[in-house]
């Protein structure tokens, strides 16, 4: 219950904003276009463009996390575990080797999915 009053109040804050208040109905769609690009970012090299998809990314998190919208919060962290899970595949089959970092990634944003879709279903 404490968590959706944050999320309320985060809202609120983000409403009396000029910028925040253009960027929250976008939320969704940045915090998604951002985690696609993150897995095309995976297959190819985007540079610095990664960077900016990233800070992009948890941008739109916060954002929606603002607008209480939980499934679409858990809908981008199942596509970036799934960016992740990609990541451990291909540097398998590149260089035979498994990055226990990237896989605790996977499992912390699969995590944060699963809590996410259970808190969306709580409300």
């Amino acid at each position: 219950m404490k968590f959706e009053q944050v999320c309320r109040t985060l809202g609120e804050y983000f409403s009396q904003h000029r910028l925040f208040r253009v960027l929250l109905p976008l939320s969704e769609a940045v915090m998604l276009v951002c985690a696609v690009l993150s897995i095309l970012g995976n297959i190819i090299s985007l540079g610095v463009l990664s960077s900016i998809i990233y800070m992009l990314f948890w941008t739109g998190v916060v954002l929606s996390l603002g607008k209480c919208n939980f499934k679409m919060v858990a809908a981008g962290f199942g596509i970036y575990t799934i960016n992740y899970l990609l990541n451990i595949v291909l540097t398998l089959v590149r260089v035979q080797y498994l990055s226990i970092a990237t896989l605790l990634y996977a499992l912390l944003f699969g995590f944060f999915a699963y809590l996410a879709y259970k808190k969306s279903l709580m409300i």
